[in-house]
């Protein structure tokens, strides 16, 4: 697996659908974000199990299409340090 995209695009689009995470989750999978790689877009989704939010852009170079969740709270704190 191996995508390139610019660091602030994802920030941006993490943000916007970020607003969607609660802080208590009975649910462990919802304290993630979704990311969705096909061709060369990148979908986005977070959500709450009442609500989803959705958000999609294309990225630079990919090398195959995956699916896989990641800490939200992880992935937007690594990204905050990356100038």
């Amino acid at each position: 697996m191996n995508f390139v995209v610019s660091s602030s695009s994802l920030t941006s689009h993490l943000q916007a659908i970020s607003r969607v995470i609660n802080s208590k989750n009975t649910i462990p999978v919802l304290d993630c974000f979704l990311f969705e790689l096909e061709g060369n877009v990148l979908k986005l989704t977070a959500s709450d199990n009442d609500n989803t939010l959705n958000t999609s852009f294309e990225v630079v170079e990919s090398s195959e299409d995956i699916r896989f969740a990641v800490s939200s709270k992880i992935l937007l704190d690594s990204l905050k340090e990356i100038s």
